[in-house]
Order: C-alpha cells, then structure tokens, then sequence
C-alpha cells in the first residue's frame, strides 16, 4: 500500500470556500504591523507557517512588507494601512534604509525587523504588540515602567515572529505567567523610550526626571537622536561593539547596557563645567555619520555637547565635511 504524503494533503485554508478570513479586525492604535498578522491568524485559528504558505510565500521566519500587505486583505485591513506600520527596507546608492511609520532611518541596526522584542504585562493586559518594540532603542515600558524581553522565559531561547501567537513562543510556553520576573527599568532606559515614544508615535511625555537633556533629545530627528545615542555607547572596549560594527543587531540586555552608558556619559559632559575637555572615547564612525546627516539645527546641537569632549579634538575629517555647517556657529 502506496503511503500517503503530507504534500497531498490540501492546507486548511485551501478548503475555506471564502476569499477571507471569518474573524476579522482592523489595526489598533500603535499597533505593529507583524504584530496584527499574528492577532489576527491567531482569532482564526490559522498557524504562522501555514498562513504563509497560503499566499505562496516563502516561510521566512519573520514577517516582509510584501508578506503583510499580501495577508492583511484577507484580515480586513488594507495594504497601504499595513505598509506603513510595517518595516520596508530599500537602498540609495548603495545604502541601506528603512521606512516605518512614514519614517526614515539610515542604519538597519534600528529596527529590529526579525528579533521582535515585547512587554509581557501589555501582552497579558491587551494582546497586542507595539509599533515602538520594532525599534531597537526602545527598551523600556513606559506603563509598567520594566524592561523588554526578546527571549523566551521558559526556554531562553531568542522570539521570533515565526509563532502561533502572540503570547506564546515557539516552545509552546506563555510569554507570561506568575512566574515571569519583571525587570524594572532604569532611568536611562525610560528617557530614551519616552524620547522615541513622543517623536514616533505623538506621545506627550510626562514625568519627565531629566528635562535638560530631553529638550536637547526633542530638538533632534528620531533617526539622528538614535544614532547619537548608540555613537556615545559604543566604545572600543564594549563587549559588543564589535557585533554592531558588523551591523547585527544587539539582544535586548546589551542595548539596555549601552543605553544606560550613554546616558551616563551625555549626562557627565553637559554637566562638566571644568576649563579642560573630557576624555571620552566615542565610536568615530558612528559619530561622522551622525553629523554628516544633521541638519544645521541639530549640529548646532550636537556641536555644543561634543565642544565638551576632548574626542572631538581627534576628528578633523569631521569638521572638514561639515565645514559650512562649522563656520556658521562663529557667525
């Protein structure tokens, strides 16, 4: 007797007679665009692998804008609503940019398109993922005011979009639970998340402890306020800052790390009122990139806190590129 192959077998969804799903619902507000994918295929009772070979995609192990404006019709939702809360990556001469939230941001490094980090307290209280997770800096809850995580509390094992739901991780296991221990966030991290939450989606922030250095944070594009801050926490001898040369991106405790380092040390030169600079070690590259994109505005801004820092003194390919953006601070 000839054994039957699970290739002939039709899908579940080849035998719905719809040309859409029975549950459907639109996006919620702030809600991230692979985030919605999982909700929804979760209400239907349709697995991640499945839904996509449904389309007849590939099953890569995280979500492509071609995938979620491919299966968000079938939600409910239209394609150019899903595009703009999902990550779209392109190239200008050669260089790698991302598009999210009708954002721009310069370096891949920013968004975490394919290691998607959570709060389990939003999960277990509303069950929806967050646009402002995609975003690497974004470390901290601002409402339960703890850390995210971007590993599986049962098995330790990284998240990936590739999951049945969104509370659960591959291994089947609640993403919370009583037993899941809530690492409360720093001071650092909450500055940086209210920083990013009120330039990505509108937030106003409140209780602000440090009002000094979100202003000087607020007058910055979000891409360039990312970049500052990750160029002031990497240095050479960082554990990690030799993955991030190779722009991979950093697991949520090591970002939390350099968070917390910059901060420390943007706090440390704005406040150092010595006639000597400081000697501070600052990741040249990703600092020449950082003001070769500012604006006038924000590298008159920039300017001000690197005059503190005796690094500046070593960079003179920096001032050279930006010299009529140099000359015009001494007008």
């Amino acid at each position: 007797m000839r054994a039957l192959t699970h290739s002939r077998f039709p899908l579940r969804t080849e035998l719905f007679p719809f040309a859409t799903f029975p549950i459907q619902d639109g996006l919620l507000p702030g809600e991230s665009g692979p985030g919605y994918v999982l909700r929804m295929a979760s209400k239907n009772h349709v697995g991640y692998y499945e839904l996509l070979r449904h389309i007849d995609l590939y099953p890569y192990p995280y979500l492509t804008i071609d995938a979620t404006t491919k299966i968000a019709p079938l939600f409910g939702v239209m394609s150019k609503n899903i595009m703009r809360v999902t990550a779209e990556n392109y190239k200008i001469y050669g260089q790698c940019h991302t598009k999210l939230n009708g954002l721009i941001f310069k370096k891949p490094y920013l968004i975490r398109q394919r290691s998607p980090q959570v709060c389990h307290l939003c999960l277990k209280e509303n069950s929806y993922a967050q646009l402002a997770w995609d975003l690497t800096l974004y470390t901290a809850c601002i409402a339960h005011k703890i850390s995210l995580i971007d590993h599986c509390p049962s098995c330790n094992k990284p998240l990936s979009w590739a999951r049945n739901d969104l509370s659960l991780c591959k291994c089947g296991k609640p993403l919370f639970s009583d037993s899941v221990k809530s690492i409360p966030a720093s001071e650092s991290q909450l500055l940086v998340s209210k920083v990013i939450s009120h330039k990505f989606a509108g937030d106003i922030p409140c209780s602000i402890s440090n009002t000094f250095l979100f202003q000087l944070f607020d007058s910055l594009s979000l891409d360039i306020f990312m970049r500052l801050v990750w160029s002031f926490g990497l240095h050479d001898q960082s554990k990690f800052s030799r993955r991030t040369q190779g722009k991979q991106i950093p697991c949520t405790n090591s970002t939390i790390e350099l968070i917390n380092h910059s901060i420390s040390r943007i706090n440390y030169a704005l406040n150092h009122n010595f006639s000597s600079p400081l000697e501070i070690d600052i990741n040249q590259t990703s600092l020449n990139d950082v003001l070769n994109d500012a604006n006038y505005v924000e590298f008159k801004k920039i300017h001000h806190l690197l005059d503190k820092v005796s690094e500046l003194d070593k960079l003179p390919r920096i001032l050279d590129s930006n010299s009529s953006k140099q000359l015009s601070l001494f007008e």
